[in-house]
């Protein structure tokens, strides 16, 4: 299964790779939202191995930058113009204002997960828009209950049931800046979801459609649930079967399990569309995850790095007075004790008063920025080569910050944290006053044979002792 999960992930990561050359992509936010979501669930619950679980966040960092560009969702008017549509009886007008409103949710609940992920707040006025304005999609459901027309309320269901999911994933993921708004939206929904209950025109769709049965379920609270009659293994498969596989995982996992195991070849052959693979991504992470299997370090290994060119590389020569001389110049007991002596800020300044060729306003600026969850590296400056923007990364590691002798294995997310974000077009340079252990050593050259087109370079204890040295700095 691990297998077909790992081809899987490929086939996803091409055709995000395919998408996102497109120019058009505002057609296809939908899709990119699937994408997303699917490879979120692979990346939050399973263990992977750093460079895999890098280039698997550098597409999610790629996707949310196109399907959230802030002009696409238009202040949230698709749920602003849901009552007036109701009031019109116009279903072909209605039927496009929940599409819209239904990419446009699912956009949004990639961008909650992002901005945990990525470490950037919510609180731009499209996102106030998206808490302001979700009471006219309970508005426009109350309305067509109480004055029903020629309307299919399946999508309007949908509707309800994905913004009330995204609303609590909110409040899970979120930085809290809407959480009383929020909470009022939950409140409010469930409050309509008991209306809807009592409703026999809502009855009779959740008894005719099984996906939307399980998705009802498995969403409101278990006062609200609806009984489900016996659950029939279907002998075609569909994309709403799919969906139903995916619930069951929630209900019953081991006959969902069953079901998969009898069906496997079945259900992993309906990866024909961008959907359907990300539908059977979910459901393969839902069976490893209901046995408990989640260690895919090995597999991810081999997960493909789309979008990421030959990048070009640069001697970092360039960036330090007098690097060349390192190898000369002396190192004393003395020089080192002064070394480990100073702070992250200390040394950040005086790494930064060694450099050159590069702007010195934005150098002094990141020399002296306060830390944060938001920063991709301690010092981050920007260089043109080749006719192209790259980006020096450089994260720190002062002698205070390290009790041991040597800088150990679980400092790595900061050397991997920059690809996330730049792919092939950046440089990471680790400076740290003490060596690096021989696991953290090895750990770095795996991941240049894996991936050879990183460039990863180290500046350690003597090394960085004799450059600042050399620089008037010790």
């Amino acid at each position: 299964m691990k297998n077909c999960l790992l081809t899987t992930v490929n086939s996803i990561l091409a055709t995000v790779n395919r998408y996102l050359t497109y120019r058009n992509i505002q057609y296809h936010r939908r899709e990119l939202a699937e994408c997303y979501m699917a490879l979120t669930m692979l990346h939050d619950n399973f263990k992977l191995d750093p460079v895999g679980k890098s280039s698997i966040e550098y597409v999610l960092n790629k996707i949310t930058n196109e399907i959230c560009y802030i002009e696409f969702f238009q202040y949230y008017n698709c749920f602003y113009y849901l009552p007036h549509k109701v009031y019109n009886k116009d279903a072909g007008e209605l039927s496009r204002e929940i599409g819209a409103a239904n990419i446009n949710i699912a956009c949004f609940r990639c961008n909650i997960h992002a901005s945990k992920l990525f470490g950037f707040s919510l609180d731009s006025s499209e996102d106030d828009y998206f808490f302001s304005r979700g009471d006219r999609i309970y508005k426009a459901v109350n309305n067509f209950i109480k004055y029903p027309f020629d309307f299919n309320i399946e999508p309007f269901l949908y509707l309800i049931l994905n913004y009330y999911q995204t609303v609590k994933d909110y409040l899970v993921h979120s930085d809290g800046g809407y959480t009383l708004k929020a909470q009022a939206l939950i409140i409010e929904a469930e409050k309509v979801f008991e209306k809807l209950k009592s409703s026999q025109m809502v009855i009779d769709a959740l008894r005719g459609s099984r996906a939307l049965h399980l998705f009802w379920n498995t969403t409101v609270p278990s006062e609200l649930v609806v009984d489900l009659p016996e659950f029939v293994l279907p002998r075609q498969l569909n994309r709403n079967e799919l969906w139903c596989l995916f619930s069951l995982f929630d209900i019953n996992p081991e006959f969902a399990n069953e079901y998969l195991t009898s069906r496997f070849d079945d259900v992993t052959a309906l990866s024909t569309d961008t959907v359907q693979c990300s539908q059977i991504l979910r459901i393969l992470c839902k069976s490893l995850m209901s046995s408990g299997d989640t260690d895919f370090t090995e597999q991810s290994k081999s997960i493909a790095h789309y979008d990421w060119d030959d990048g070009s590389y640069t001697n970092i020569g360039r960036f330090f007075a007098h690097y060349d001389r390192i190898q000369s110049a002396e190192c004393t007991r003395e020089n080192l004790a002064e070394l480990f002596k100073m702070d992250d800020g200390e040394l950040r300044r005086k790494v930064a008063a060694c450099m050159q060729n590069v702007d010195g306003n934005i150098l002094d600026r990141q020399s002296k920025k306060p830390h944060g969850v938001w920063e991709i590296s301690d010092l981050e400056i920007e260089y043109a080569q080749n006719g192209e923007i790259y980006h020096l990364c450089m994260p720190f590691k002062s002698g205070r910050e390290i009790d041991s002798s040597t800088v150990s294995e679980s400092y790595l997310y900061q050397v991997i944290k920059p690809f996330t974000y730049f792919g092939t077009h950046c440089v990471v340079i680790f400076i740290t006053a003490k060596k690096c252990s021989q696991s953290f050593e090895n750990s770095i050259q795996r991941m240049r044979a894996q991936c050879p087109k990183w460039q990863i370079e180290v500046i350690q204890e003597e090394q960085l002792c004799k450059l600042l040295k050399l620089n008037g700095q010790l």
